[in-house]
This record gives C-alpha cells, structure tokens and sequence, in this order.
C-alpha cells in the first residue's frame, strides 16, 4: 500500500515575495494542509511563488496537469497593485476578469454603501475570473473565489491567516465534504520516546512495520531544554481506527520489552489520546 497516495489529493499554491525573503513564516499552508488532511485528503506538493504573474502561472498550470482533486492558492487577494492571485488564475485557465455580481454584493455590505460609491480598489476585489463563485470572508474584504475547471476545484484565499482561515473553515471545508463526501480520514495515535537515539530502534520498528503493512509509523526526534527525544506516529488515512491504535500499541510495548526506557502517550492532533493497554 502507498500510504502517501491514497484517496482524494490536494495541492497548495503559495504566492508571495514576503515568504520568499524569510520575513514571513508560511504558517497558512500548514493549517491548510491539517484542515484537508482532518478530513480525508492527501496534500501531494505544496509550492511556493514569488508574486510574478508569469512564474505564478506557470506554477498553477503544473499544479492543474497533475489533476489533484483540488487546489488551494494563498496570498495575493487583494487591493494592491502586488495582489495578482486572481490575474494569475485568468491567465491560467485561459478566462477573462469580470465583475462579479455577487462580490459587489458581499463589498456593499461589508462597507454598507451603494456599488456606485465602490472604488477602484473594492472593485479591483469584485473583479473574479469568469465563471467563479465568490466566497464570503467574514474577517476582511476580499471575497474567496471558487472555480470548477475541468477535473480541479480551485480556491482562492487571502493571504491574512485570520481571513484565510476564515473562508477555508468557513466555506472551503464545508463544501470538500459536501462535494466529495470523503469516506477515509487521517488516523493517527503516538507516543514519546526517551532514553535512546533513533537509529538504535531501526531493526525493532521495521519489524513491527511488516507486521502491520498497511499502517505508516513515523519517528520525530526532538533536541530542546529537556534534551533529546522522540515522538512516535502510527498513522493511515483510511477508516479502521483499531488498526492503527493495535500498530502504536505494540509498538510501544516492544520498545518497551527491549529497552526498559521512558514512554509517554501524547495527545494528537486527529485522535485522543493513545492509552497502552
């Protein structure tokens, strides 16, 4: 089994010079990558573009010839003369920019004024590609953009993470679920592990793996105040919880026969806590 490519699969398009220069942390793609993984996808790539309408493009038309199930692009929504998102989108699924009656709509009533009191910046953000659905974005102005466009959905998010995140839980995540009913989601139990150093339990795990060949496990070792150690991951994305719960447990308790050393369960980010029997 191919764990990293099972399932519905997802790509994100990053855009923007400020996460190209180190003065930003890409944050918004990790919580796009949980927010999809929680609810059954594989994120396959994620890339990241300096804000050139070209490369950009460029970039998106790789992205749609993979045929990912769906594509996430952030950054670059917006009134600026350096938010080109939604230009770049036009460009690559050869569409026209045009008003959208109901981003004009959401900018009305946003700012509680008429369209003939818009101005060039409000109207740049009501400016979608043809054919779009405008996403509400209850944190900002910018409307989120959704397009069906041949087998890819695509959406377009702000760059701000309190509105990016925003119209991803808001309207994005809803819509997936709607759209593709997904019947898989990421399972995952864990453990900690001190005392010994990751390439002392190689032999011990890849036996432990051939017993269960459907299940992934993943160490990360960890170097902080309290010294060194490691967290532990049984994990797939599929439907049988026990599968991956009984994996973690014997892992757990085969390291715990061989080297009598310091195991902690830890709570993680898709399921409750792993209890050792």
């Amino acid at each position: 089994m191919n764990l990293t490519l099972m399932g519905l699969k997802a790509e994100i398009l990053c855009l923007g010079n400020e996460l190209l220069i180190g003065r930003t942390i890409n944050k918004n793609a990790a919580d796009i990558a949980l927010a999809l993984t929680k609810i059954g996808f594989t994120v396959t790539r994620e890339t990241t573009v300096r804000d050139d309408v070209n490369r950009a493009s460029e970039a998106l038309n790789e992205i749609i010839q993979r045929k990912p199930n769906c594509i996430l692009i952030t950054g670059g929504l917006g009134p600026t003369h350096d938010d080109i998102q939604l230009e770049v989108v036009a460009k690559s699924i050869s569409t026209k920019l045009v008003i959208n009656n109901k981003a004009v709509k959401m900018m009305e009533q946003r700012y509680n004024i008429s369209n003939q009191n818009l101005n060039e910046y409000m109207i740049k953000m009501c400016t979608l590609p043809e054919g779009s659905n405008a996403l509400n974005n209850s944190k900002g102005a910018a409307p989120g953009v959704e397009i069906y466009y041949h087998d890819n959905i695509i959406f377009c998010l702000p760059g701000v993470p309190k509105e990016m995140n925003a119209i991803l839980h808001e309207e994005i995540i809803p819509r997936l679920i709607e759209h593709f009913q997904p019947k898989s989601k990421m399972i995952e139990f864990g453990f900690s592990l001190r005392g010994v150093g990751e390439s002392t339990i190689v032999d011990l795990t890849n036996h432990v793996m051939n017993m269960y060949p459907d299940v992934g496990f993943k160490s990360h070792p960890k170097n902080d105040d309290t010294g060194y150690w490691m967290e532990l991951h049984t994990y797939m994305v599929g439907s049988d919880e026990n599968l991956v719960k009984n994996a973690c447990q014997t892992w757990f308790e085969k390291l715990n026969d061989h080297f009598q050393v310091d195991l902690t369960p830890i709570t993680h980010i898709f399921n409750s806590e792993f209890e050792p029997e």
